[in-house]
């Protein structure tokens, strides 16, 4: 997916038109979320608060969700 890509002090921001996502079972419902708002996602990585948010402009809200430890081990 083309999108433009930040990275500073272990921080890092993707930001991502959903209109042009390819091949994905979610494609379709991607691209009419694009559409409605216009603005597509920008997530954002924040280590020290141990956060990911997913911003979505234009609609003015977010998500948090909680970052995976990467040297965490999965249990099955």
């Amino acid at each position: 997916m083309p999108g433009k890509l930040a990275y500073l002090d272990g921080k890092s921001r993707f930001e991502m038109d959903m209109t042009e996502m390819k091949s994905s079972k979610n494609a379709a419902a991607s691209r009419r979320a694009n559409e409605a708002d216009g603005h597509g996602q920008v997530n954002r990585h924040l280590p020290s608060r141990q956060m990911i948010l997913h911003d979505y402009p234009g609609l003015e809200a977010y998500v948090e969700n909680p970052a995976q430890d990467p040297d965490a081990a999965t249990a099955i």
